[in-house]
């Protein structure tokens, strides 16, 4: 993956492998891994007394093994990952969905709690997805609200 960011006249940009697996090793249980920002280095590029400099860092790569479970008689399904940080901590993120129709889901769920020295506290986290159909087209719109360090962090996304 490339990452590129731009603010003023400061920029950022990078790269990083994910590679990931998943597995049912029977019906509404599902387990998998995944390993993000592989060997990944992101350049700073700022301004700094008229000079324009580079920084280089690496990303800290992300390990994490979680597995989900959505009885077949309920609308719900269960997720629990823990999540290894490199040069960080670890950490359990657990979350429930419940979809009242095929239409709808909503999730809500706990992020980032530490298991151990983990450097973050954890945050609450809530979305919905809605999935319209446009002409031929299924749609999904999705909407996720957490918060860290920064505050509340919205995130939105289309799939079509």
């Amino acid at each position: 993956k490339h990452y590129r960011h731009r603010l003023a006249d400061d920029s950022t940009f990078g790269w990083g492998v994910d590679l990931g697996a998943i597995a049912q090793p029977f019906p509404g249980l599902q387990i998998g891994f995944v390993a993000r920002d592989l060997g990944g280095e992101i350049l700073w590029e700022e301004t700094q007394n008229d000079n324009r400099i580079t920084v280089s860092e690496r990303y800290r790569t992300v390990y994490s093994m979680g597995a989900s479970y959505r009885p077949s008689a309920l609308p719900i399904l269960a997720a629990l990952d823990v999540e290894r940080v490199s040069k960080e901590g670890t950490y359990l993120n657990t979350g429930l969905s419940y979809s009242p129709s095929p239409k709808v889901i909503l999730r809500a769920g706990i992020r980032r709690i530490a298991v151990g020295d983990g450097a973050v506290e954890s945050g609450p986290t809530a979305g919905i997805t809605v999935r319209p159909k446009i002409g031929s087209r299924n749609v999904s719109l999705d909407y996720g609200v957490t918060t860290d360090i920064f505050g509340t962090v919205h995130t939105l996304g289309l799939v079509f």
